[in-house]
């Protein structure tokens, strides 16, 4: 059983990450836009 646990914790970990990855490159682009005007 706490195998189990431990499967389901990286699992939910994972998901995160790749949010994270897709908010950086908006992120990226948004400041860039910004400089331009600027």
């Amino acid at each position: 059983m706490d195998v189990a646990i431990e499967t389901n914790e990286e699992d939910h970990e994972k998901p995160p990450v790749n949010q994270t990855v897709v908010v950086r490159v908006p992120v990226k682009h948004a400041n860039l836009g910004i400089r331009s005007p600027a």
